[in-house]
C-alpha cells in the first residue's frame, strides 16, 4: 500500500495556521497519483493556502509522478496559493531537477520560512 497520509501542521513550527503538509510515501506513479490529486482537492477546500509536499519518504517518482507536481502547483496556484516541496532525495530529486520542476514547484529545507505570495 502506498499510504498517502496528510497530518496539518505536523509538527513543524514554521508552518502557519492555513499551511497544509501531505506526506509521500514511497512510490509517487501512476497507481495512486489519482489518491494524491484528492488529498490535494481535500486541501484546497479545507482553506490552506501553503501546501507542503513531504517527499522524505519517496524512494521512486515517474513521469506520471512528475506530471501530478504540475497539476498540483497549477490547482494551489488558481486558490491563491503556493506549493513547496521539502526532503526529496535519490532518484525522485535527480528526475525533479532533470526535468526542471524546481522552477515550478521550489524545495524548502524545514527551518525555511514560507508564505503565500
Amino acid at each position: 500500500m502506498y499510504n498517502l497520509a496528510a497530518a496539518q501542521n505536523s509538527g513543524i513550527g514554521w508552518l502557519s495556521a492555513s499551511s497544509e503538509t501531505v506526506a509521500l510515501d514511497r512510490y509517487l506513479n501512476r497507481t495512486n497519483v489519482e489518491f494524491l490529486e484528492e488529498e490535494v482537492e481535500g486541501v484546497i477546500d479545507s482553506g490552506a493556502r501553503i501546501l507542503i509536499l513531504d517527499c522524505s519518504s519517496l524512494c521512486f517518482l515517474t513521469a506520471s509522478g512528475l506530471r501530478i507536481f504540475l497539476s498540483i502547483a497549477r490547482k494551489m496556484y488558481n486558490a491563491g496559493g503556493s506549493v513547496f516541496i521539502k526532503g526529496m532525495k535519490g532518484q525522485p530529486r535527480h528526475m525533479f531537477f532533470l526535468c526542471s520542476m524546481d522552477s515550478v514547484v521550489p524545495m524548502v529545507k524545514s527551518e525555511t520560512r514560507v508564505g503565500v505570495r
